[in-house]
């Protein structure tokens, strides 16, 4: 009977192991493959490990045999049921490299010991303990799992972090767009308190089942009371060690508040120093005034923003690193310091969204609609309207249905910036042409029908029908296929490894250390080509200075097209290394090449400078090595405080300006380009010089010149995306002047 259930349970573990390794992503031996073997372990080998072990008594007393040994032998005992949990689907992630690569075979066996081998063991525990000491066992067995399968839920409801450490599956790193993921101390701490709950289990399990037998403990009690004084400590400072992060720790860890009418900013004093905070809080109340009243949304609610000094920071703390976050039923915000003047606009719709939000979440349940509102109301992506980058990805093939992103399945499992994009084109159309009152109707639960009188459907098909009429010239393909023709990492080939090696690599990169990072990146294209470890690559050639390298790279990848095009906007790089070896007329050439694709409006000013660089003869040989990285900018004002050129005044003072406003000095910038009107004969250039000087003034307090130097931009900026950008600017200026003098800060 033993062995055949032992064989039962081993045919089930087959049969969902072979469904698993069938799904992209869990398809090879590796994080999600492992994770979703071990939450199968509490229904199979769990409800069979009850069957096996005593009802009362454990191992030693018979479960349906009122309370007659078993006899041994049978093969189907607790170490084959577990042994063959663990072999067959361990088997079938093994032997799956055959169809699918798999790039790290080691790492994937240590993720698999980890999560389905612990939770292995605990489950088994649990199962012994539930035996000895319960009459209901099962009700309990199930009960104890499922307040260990609720418990991360209500922690990422209740607290701010979005990653779980569990019991069964080991750890979740929460719904981010993080595509790196190692196995981290913290986690190798958690299964050891993984274990050691287990032996709490069985020790608890031999103390209930001896003293209802009338019988001595084999395990001493002193034993059960030292596991549980252990157990209890860890849980006692399970913020400290990492396991979870409260409200409280991470105030505690950030250590400095910032109160406004609006918000609690917690920051790091060391990250944000004492007179950058009012900047900060000053601007999130100016994008707060712009979302409401887009949103038609004011509640007054104080929106808690934790403001973390870097991405790594950010993970340890919540469990998300690159990704900023935003909890709307909570009313927080979690950015970091690289990116918040990005993403804060961004984060504050889906908190503002919360007032006409579906209950409990404040959101609505697909992904698609939340993210897509949050899009409409955002800054502009790229250099075209959401409107023309949705027309463009249909008129070249890169979607075929738009409807099925707003599906939540079809919104994930495409790429995020075709899903983003697409889905911020979508509700922007509704909200633009229809109001905002019905999308808040649908956003908090009615349906389509209810809310604007027909279905979505109908709603996709008279946008698809405007998208039409939008004209897409042949000229854009390269622009629009190198932002959305690219895979998610659904589709992606050992996405997880290819990640983690660019992490590391980026790191490296980051600490100058060129070597290492070559070496990181050089793995990660052998394990699968893709555009970010060839630019990785690029990169650390360019700091160790082989510049011919740089060059061969791009020569090589010429030939397939599909590299190329991932590749456009990376060519830069390309022209830098031309420039640095003294080959103008290619770096020329190259700079044209990307101009002419109109990637954004940061991509055309560094091009726009690069060109007027290398066109003028007495300053190309002297800035080349601020342009490629091998100076950095201190040296390069170094460079250019002591130049002169007559050739291209200008361009001197330009460069000398941006250089100051990176290093804030404020007056200098000014000073340097305030003084040119329209110098360039290319008007981005004209552009980037106001928007030096109007950034210079707007740091000195001067909301009146910046506003007149940021508006002077729009002569500059033809398009309706670039003009946004600028009309922004202004209106923030315009906050400025009113609020800047009387708006209450106080500092804790």
């Amino acid at each position: 009977m033993k062995l055949r259930r032992t064989l039962f349970a081993g045919g089930i573990l087959l049969t969902y192991a072979l469904i698993v390794s069938r799904l992209p992503l869990l398809n090879y031996l590796g994080y999600e493959f492992s994770a979703a073997i071990a939450l199968l372990f509490p229904l199979v080998p769990g409800l069979f490990f009850l069957r096996t072990f005593a009802r009362r008594g454990g191992p030693e007393t018979g479960a349906d045999t009122g309370g007659v040994p078993h006899r041994p032998g049978g093969g189907g005992g607790p170490g084959a049921l577990a042994a063959t949990g663990l072999i067959v689907p361990l088997a079938v992630g093994w032997m799956n490299a055959v169809f699918v690569k798999n790039c790290s075979p080691a790492e994937g066996v240590a993720w698999f010991l980890l999560l389905p081998g612990a939770g292995m063991i605990w489950v088994a525990a649990l199962a012994w303990f539930c035996s000895a000491a319960f009459r209901h066992r099962v009700l309990w067995y199930l009960g104890i799992v499922s307040v260990v399968m609720v418990h991360p839920v209500l922690l990422g409801y209740l607290t701010p972090r979005i990653d779980s450490y569990n019991f069964i599956y080991g750890y979740f790193p929460g719904f981010t767009y993080d595509e790196d993921l190692t196995i981290t101390p913290t986690l190798l701490a958690w299964r050891g308190v993984t274990l050691l709950c287990a032996l709490l289990f069985v020790s608890a399990g031999k103390v209930a089942s001896a003293r209802r037998g009338g019988k001595k403990a084999r395990v001493p009690s002193v034993v059960f009371f030292i596991l549980s004084a252990a157990v209890v400590t860890v849980w006692i400072f399970r913020t400290d060690i990492g396991f979870e992060t409260t409200a409280s720790s991470l105030r505690r860890t950030l250590g400095s508040a910032a109160h406004t009418r609006h918000f609690r900013i917690y920051y790091d004093t060391a990250a944000v120093p004492a007179d950058e905070i009012r900047w900060v809080a000053a601007e999130h109340e100016f994008r707060y005034d712009e979302v409401s009243r887009f949103l038609g949304s004011d509640t007054g609610r104080v929106i808690e923003s934790y403001l973390y000094p870097d991405a790594p920071t950010k993970r340890r703390l919540i469990g998300a690193g690159n990704t900023d976050i935003a909890k709307p039923w909570r009313g927080e915000i979690h950015l970091d310091l690289d990116s918040w003047r990005y993403t804060l606009k961004h984060e504050l719709v889906h908190v503002l969204a919360a007032e006409f939000g579906m209950p409990v979440i404040g959101a609505n349940v697909n992904i698609g609609l939340v993210e897509g509102l949050a899009m409409a109301a955002g800054p502009p992506f790229g250099n075209r309207t959401p409107e023309e980058y949705a027309a463009a990805m249909v008129r070249f093939g890169i979607v075929d249905d738009p409807a099925a992103l707003i599906r939540p399945a079809g919104f994930a499992f495409r790429s995020s910036t075709v899903s983003y994009v697409l889905m911020g084109a979508f509700c922007g159309n509704l909200i633009s042409t229809r109001g905002i009152g019905p999308f808040r109707e649908w956003y908090g639960g009615a349906s389509p029908l209810e809310a604007y009188g027909v279905d979505a459907d109908s709603l996709v098909a008279l946008w698809r029908e405007s998208l039409r009429k939008i004209e897409v010239p042949e000229s854009w393909r390269a622009h629009v296929e190198y932002y959305f023709n690219r895979g998610s990492i659904f589709s992606r080939e050992c996405a997880r490894t290819v990640a983690n090696l660019n992490a590391r690599g980026t790191a490296s990169l980051g600490n100058r250390d060129y070597s290492s990072a070559r070496g990181y990146f050089s793995s990660a294209l052998g394990e699968s080509w893709n555009p970010g470890s060839f630019a990785g690559m690029v990169r650390s050639m360019m700091g160790s200075g082989d510049f011919g390298g740089v060059i061969k790279m791009f020569v090589n990848e010429s030939g397939d097209s599909l590299k190329r095009g991932s590749l456009e906007g990376y060519r830069l790089l390309l022209g830098d290394a031309l420039l640095a070896r003294g080959e103008y007329p290619g770096a020329l050439s190259t700079y044209r090449d990307i101009r002419s694709l109109d990637l954004s409006p940061g991509m055309n000013e560094a091009v726009a400078m690069r060109i007027a660089v290398t066109e003028t003869d007495d300053l190309r040989e002297y800035l080349a090595p601020w342009i490629t990285g091998t100076a950095g900018d201190s040296a390069a004002l170094d460079i250019v405080s002591g130049l002169e050129s007559g050739e291209n005044p200008a361009l001197l003072s330009y460069v000398r300006g941006r250089l100051m406003l990176r290093r804030n000095d404020y007056v200098g910038a000014a000073r340097e380009t305030a003084n040119f009107f329209a110098p360039f004969a290319d008007p981005v250039l004209n552009g980037a010089m106001n928007d030096v000087t109007a950034a210079a003034f707007f740091r000195l307090g001067d909301f009146l010149s910046a506003r007149v130097f940021f508006e002077r931009t729009l002569g500059y900026r033809p398009g309706a995306t670039l003009a946004a950008r600028t009309r922004d600017r202004a209106a923030r200026c315009r906050w400025f002047e009113r609020e800047w003098a009387s708006m209450e800060l106080t500092l804790q």
